[in-house]
């Protein structure tokens, strides 16, 4: 192949088509090429600003992969449908487009400098804790960029945070919209449920063979064998590499790094504080609470025990039972007035009264520690390992250099590469989109074994990196999908139709128990010919655990009930339909609340109103900008 290339390269008509293209090099740079390359066709236009066809496919298989990670290992990529998927990224890019327009109107920037920062320092591009070129390359190859296509991208993902940030981060709420919400967000609600869990339905439940065939028929798509391929690879490995002897380091270099990192650790103090907490708030001044505290710390004086005093009189409804103990803590997550008096004690010392954004604090430190830098014998396998990887990886670099050379020469065949890369050929089975046994249990080499190139020219794969290892591989054997036969799946679709026919039971009946609540009938009378009992939760809160969260939602949704019941239905996760009443609601009371807890209504206000304030502006952008797609 490479001598066939070579002759080619030597023929005239070759020799005339370089010198043409370095004259055109010459006078207009490479942006020349865009003359020899037909126009990507625009899948939409905002504001006369094109979203190509290429962007939108790119974009598009980036997400496909994203949902496959999220729906986990045994994904099925055949869930995903293609239309609405394209149709949801492509107004994910049109949204996008209006947003950086506007942000681009407003004069928000970024700068070069902070684009190149933000690359450097990221962690998936470094090596050793060192920014790699090479590797940066190829990771945002694999998702589809160049680095000018990736730095574009960076750029303006990080131009429209800013407009975001800038409208989200700065909302005004008013106190008397803080107690507003405290009051619904605190609210208590007296809920009463009946659930209809469709297991409770199969009986009697009859389905025909006629049926089962019915199904079958409509729905074959359902009962194919899955994509399944065999595999052989290639796998070049970091860690196996950095056990040569060659690489083995000195005691000296040993020593070195020991005394390095050593040096570099920084321990971390932690102290076993408790408190006693009095909360300001309309009923309680500073002042008085700190009177009362002064008046406390002179009871410990006298020999009453600190613990005893916190579990009767502390307000801090998490350490108060525990005598105030809030375990062994480290700076820098808490008031900073707090954390500066916890750490100028001594153990067993009591501090004086303490002001924070929670209220006045009593401090007391029972215990010190200090993380300390472990002895060399404990951590010399550990720097060992790690100083044979670093010495052997720019042998690994240089391999995956030259495994992607071999792969690219001999695309057709594993042979040869294995032979000059003194590389085993190795074979995985059963692979499919969804799984495969290790190291296919990596979704990025099953992506690559399902990849056009690979599946369907029957080519090598590029080299892909997993885990300190690099692998090429290939398609030994391809078995495409095919029908199941319907005595294998008769059974399952058997037990699928039985449980469609008693969730629709289900349903009937929670939809019958849902009117008779409405008429007013008893609700004895209901649950008994129902042949479920009511659940009955009284005072229930927004938080409250062991209710099913949208028995909660639900029950929070309704309007206050009059003289019946608010009632309403809920679809629960594992398909039982709830009949949910409310006969009592009850406010909460702002005053009650700590100071912690009022920050946390207001930032949760903040955060919504700055939501809707975002949302506003976005709608308006997007009703005043001229948005075609093709």
């Amino acid at each position: 192949m490479l001598q066939k290339m070579r002759e080619h390269s030597q023929s005239l008509a070759t020799k005339v088509l370089l010198g043409l293209l370095i004259i055109v090099f010459t006078m207009f740079g490479f942006g020349a090429f865009e003359a020899f390359i037909k126009t990507d066709p625009p899948a939409a236009k905002i504001n006369g600003v094109k979203i190509s066809q290429a962007q939108l496919a790119m974009e598009t298989d980036r997400q496909k992969q994203r949902i496959l990670a999220q729906m986990g290992e045994n994904a099925n990529p055949d869930l995903i449908d293609p239309n609405r998927l394209r149709k949801s990224v492509l107004d994910g890019l049109v949204n996008q487009s209006i947003l950086l327009q506007s942000a681009k109107d407003m004069g928000l920037r970024v700068s070069d400098a902070e684009v190149d920062r933000v690359i450097v320092e990221n962690p998936q591009f470094q090596v050793n804790a060192k920014f790699d070129p090479d590797l940066y390359r190829r990771l945002i190859a694999n998702a589809g960029h160049t680095p000018m296509s990736f730095r574009a991208e960076l750029t303006n993902s990080y131009t429209v945070t800013q407009l975001t940030n800038a409208v989200r981060e700065t909302p005004f709420v008013t106190d008397d919209e803080v107690r507003d919400v405290a009051r619904l967000l605190t609210q208590r609600r007296d809920i009463a449920f009946l659930a209809f869990a469709p297991e409770k339905f199969e009986e009697g439940i009859s389905i025909s063979d006629d049926d089962v065939n019915a199904y079958y028929q409509s729905h074959l798509p359902e009962f194919m064998t899955e994509d399944t391929v065999d595999v052989d690879y290639v796998q070049l490995s970091l860690l196996d590499l950095a056990k040569d002897p060659a690489f083995a380091p000195t005691e000296d270099q040993i020593a070195a790094r020991y005394e390095s990192d050593s040096k570099a650790f920084k321990p971390t103090e932690r102290r076993q504080v408790e408190h006693i907490l009095l909360q300001v708030n309309d009923s309680r001044t500073e002042d008085a609470a700190i009177k009362e505290l002064a008046a406390i710390k002179d009871r410990i004086a006298h020999g009453e025990h600190f613990e005893d005093i916190a579990r009767k009189v502390s307000e801090d409804p998490g350490s108060a039972k525990s005598g105030g103990d809030l375990g062994f803590v480290t700076q820098g997550g808490f008031d900073p007035d707090f954390e500066k008096a916890a750490w100028a004690l001594g153990v067993n010392e009591v501090s004086d009264p303490v002001r924070s954004s929670a209220g006045v604090h009593l401090i007391k430190v029972l215990a010190i520690r200090a993380d300390q830098y472990p002895a060399i014998d404990k951590v010399r396998d550990q720097i060992v390992a790690e100083l044979r990887e670093q010495a052997a990886d720019e042998k690994y670099r240089a391999k995956i250099t030259e495994l992607d050379q071999l792969a690219f020469e001999t695309p057709d065949e594993l042979t040869h590469l294995a032979e000059v890369s003194q590389l085993p050929i190795k074979t995985a089975t059963g692979i499919t989109q969804a799984k495969g046994t290790a190291p296919f249990d990596a979704q990025s080499l099953r992506a690559a074994a399902f990849g056009d190139d690979v599946i369907g020219r029957g080519f090598n794969s590029r080299v892909i990196e997993v885990d300190k290892s690099a692998y090429v591989l290939r398609v030994k054997e391809h078995r495409p999908p095919v029908e199941r036969a319907l005595a294998d799946v008769s059974d399952t679709i058997r037990q699928k139709l039985v449980k469609e026919a008693a969730a629709d039971r289900a349903r009937e009946a929670a939809a019958a128990a849902l009117g008779r609540v409405a008429k007013g009938d008893p609700s004895a009378l209901i649950a008994a010919d129902a042949k479920v009992d009511w659940q009955v939760v009284p005072n229930a809160t927004r938080g409250i655990t062991g209710i099913d969260r949208e028995i909660l939602k639900a029950a929070f949704d309704l309007a206050r009930p009059g003289d019946a019941p608010s009632a309403t239905s809920a679809d629960l996760a594992n398909g039982t339909i709830a009949v949910v009443t409310v006969t009592a609601v009850k406010d909460g009371d702002y005053g009650v609340l700590t100071e912690t807890d009022r920050a946390s209504v207001r930032a949760q206000l903040e955060r919504r109103v700055g939501s809707e304030e975002f949302a506003g502006l976005f709608i308006t952008l997007r009703d005043g900008a001229s948005i075609e797609r093709m």
